[in-house]
């Protein structure tokens, strides 16, 4: 994973890449939808696999809300999360916002 931060007049954009194994098309657009859910085929072999303590190590992975929270937030912020991926080569996730003079919000702005 390397990460990259450029900002400027014009704001932030802080891009992180991975070399992992990319996705398709079909699966970057069902990652901005709500509840996508990676681990949706999981097979158990065991009733105990079933009822496993899972949910207490790891109580938020495979739900579905970390790419479209992410998306949701930037949206927030007048920004943007952009997603580029090929399968085999790795993804890129962008994240973008603009200037902090131009915040939605109504939290007072300190040089």
């Amino acid at each position: 994973v390397t990460d990259k931060a450029k900002g400027g007049g014009g704001g932030i954009s802080i891009a992180v890449q991975d070399l992992g194994g990319g996705m398709g098309q079909e699966t970057l657009k069902a990652l901005t939808s709500t509840h996508f859910e990676w681990n949706r085929k999981r097979q158990w072999d065991r009733i105990e696999d079933q009822v496993s303590y899972m949910p207490a190590r790891q109580p938020f992975s495979g739900i579905g809300v970390g790419v479209p929270l992410s998306k949701l937030h930037a949206d927030y912020f007048g920004g943007s999360l952009q997603l580029d991926s090929k399968v085999g080569e790795g993804t890129i996730a962008t994240l973008s916002l603009p200037p902090a003079t131009h915040a939605l919000e109504r939290i007072p702005l300190h040089p």
